[in-house]
């Protein structure tokens, strides 16, 4: 039988050794005997036939620790006769799901996570719906059957095929394989699964290039913009040396600026690679508290990387400051922004022997930035740099930071525009600049893209809004674009926002109930997704659906109201 097939794939070990490899002396617990197949589909025909419901989730690669600890240990060989008396009525096993293990029940009684997917069927039940939602956070294959009409049903990655009949259960084939993806810079790891009449589900992919050959159509996603832009700013050869920047965290606003300034002096600016996963690993050893943000953590890995390029210098200041646009009562950087070259200088070996320039500096007071870069800073490290070149490199670091900024905020106006004009929805994907780099926010903003919407960021319209009085201490630059924001969201009926918070980010404790509440007060919903370097971008998906679900019927509400 075909359903054979797919539980043998779902046991056998053989199928993740190319991306996690096991050691051939442990005994691979997760394989499936042709007994225990049969035991299973036996069984479900049987409670089928005798409309019996039944929720059977066979384990693979991912822990069921958290749900088995709710459930009572079994260890049992599975059996129909088993499966068919946990499930039988009024006994004392019944309630809850069954979980499977190689030829082994488990545990019984155990409590799933329900689906909150607004698109299911809402005549589907809590056994359908915790189904569906344990295969939405783990690899596992569950099997249901419905009490009310017998018929059989099987949830995997968050998708159902519902309503099988004792033959097409038979027949209910899945083949899954694990392949890297060669379509872009990106290698995504994918996860191809392949149903029985011919359909494929592809996970792990950031772009819609592994589903429909074609590359993402970035025209109205500001994100993608905002890299291309980032990534104009090359070397120019220089009388003076040579300096590398790394790119994360507060670069990915700043560079413009600094790219500028360190160009008109005479130096060639260097940035560190895009991040990676490997780039993040190659600096992973350096970084001495695992509490501190996912974006922080990656700037060892820049660190890194500049390290091993032949650079005269390294530079990256500490900026307690950012640029103050008004719209806060002060315009401070978070901690972490402002203070983590302190770290990186502490715990990186490979800066030893380096010219590791991250003195204190305040670009958001122009004349005494150019009076302290003059005479305290740049003679430290370089000799012949005037004051007046000084200058006229400050000179043109604002003038094009400003230039920086203005290009991003007229291409938010025309993302918007032609997104109104082709009656798509707006999302401002909000956060810090730093959410721009791709490793950070896995490629969400063209999942967003990918539902039909359009993407801006919360800098572009920022400015839309004059300072407002807001029931937190208003104090950094990031925090105050981001409540500008969500207040400019709450006056346009077509633009929502999402926000993007770190693991590990202590104030956006404060950001995100100030958000919410500003949004909430403008009759908007909020949508929160947290990001970090194990980010499931399968559960971000289905929030995404969600959202946009909830949006279908918040218009369809009002429309039917103002008839």
């Amino acid at each position: 039988p075909e359903l054979r097939k797919a539980l043998e794939q779902l046991g056998q070990k053989n199928l993740i050794r190319s991306v996690i490899p096991f050691e051939s002396s442990k005994p691979e617990e997760g394989l499936f005997s042709d007994r225990t197949i049969r035991e299973i589909v036996k069984g479900c025909v049987e409670m089928s036939r005798a409309k019996t419901g039944a929720l059977i989730v066979v384990r693979q690669l991912d822990s069921l620790a958290e749900y088995e600890r709710t459930g009572i240990a079994v260890d049992g060989i599975v059996t129909s006769q088993l499966l068919i008396n946990i499930f039988e009525k009024n006994t004392p096993l019944h309630d809850g799901a069954v979980i499977v293990q190689g030829n082994r029940v488990t545990y019984a009684t155990c409590y799933l996570p329900l689906s909150d997917n607004m698109r299911l069927s809402k005549d589907l039940g809590t056994r359908h719906r915790a189904g569906v939602g344990i295969s939405e956070v783990t690899d596992s294959m569950t099997v249901i059957v419905s009490e009310e009409n017998g018929k059989i049903s099987v949830a995997y990655e968050g998708t159902l095929s519902r309503g099988l009949t004792a033959e097409e259960l038979e027949a209910f084939r899945l083949e899954t394989e694990s392949r890297l993806c060669q379509g872009c810079g990106n290698h995504c790891q994918l996860t191809v699964n392949t149903f029985a009449d011919g359909r494929k589900y592809i996970s792990g992919n950031r772009c819609d290039k592994p589903v429909t050959g074609k590359s993402a159509d970035n025209s109205l996603n500001l994100y993608a913009y905002k890299q291309e832009l980032l990534a104009s700013y090359k070397p120019v050869p220089g009388k003076r040396g040579s300096i590398g920047i790394p790119l994360c965290l507060g670069f990915y606003e700043l560079l413009p600026f600094w790219w500028a300034f360190w160009t008109k002096l005479g130096f060639a600016v260097h940035t560190s690679p895009v991040s990676s996963r490997g780039l993040y690993l190659a600096g992973q050893a350096t970084i001495p508290s695992d509490t501190a943000c996912f974006p922080a953590k990656l700037s060892h890995g820049h660190i890194k990387a500049l390290s091993q390029m032949e650079l005269d210098a390294i530079f990256y200041p500490c900026l307690t400051y950012n640029v103050d646009e008004g719209l806060g009562d002060n315009h401070y950087n978070c901690p972490v922004v402002a203070y983590y070259p302190e770290v990186l200088a502490g715990n990186c070996p490979e800066l030893e022997g380096k010219k590791f320039i991250y003195d204190y500096v305040g670009i958001h007071r122009p004349k005494d930035f150019v009076h302290k870069m003059a005479k305290n800073v740049l003679p430290k490290y370089f000799g012949g740099i005037s004051e007046k070149e000084v200058q006229e490199a400050a000179d043109a670091a604002y003038a094009e930071y400003e230039a920086h900024m203005a290009k991003i905020r007229v291409k938010g106006s025309e993302i918007i525009d032609e997104a109104r004009r082709q009656g798509k929805r707006i999302i401002v994907l909000a956060g810090r600049p730093y959410h721009v780099d791709p490793e950070v926010n896995h490629g969400i903003d063209r999942l967003i893209t990918r539902h039909g919407a359009a993407v801006v960021t919360e800098d572009s319209i920022s400015n839309r809004v004059q300072k407002f009085p807001t029931s937190v201490l208003n104090q950094w630059t990031y925090h105050s674009r981001l409540y500008a924001a969500a207040k400019y969201c709450t006056t346009q009926k077509d633009m929502d926002l999402v926000q993007l918070v770190s693991f590990g980010c202590g104030v956006d404790a404060i950001t995100t109930d100030e958000t919410r509440e500003i949004l909430q007060r403008g009759n908007k919903l909020y949508t929160q997704l947290k990001i970090d370097e194990i980010t499931n971008l399968g559960a971000v998906n289905i929030r995404l659906r969600s959202l946009f679900a909830a949006l279908d019927e918040r218009d369809e509400a009002a429309a039917e109201k103002s008839e």
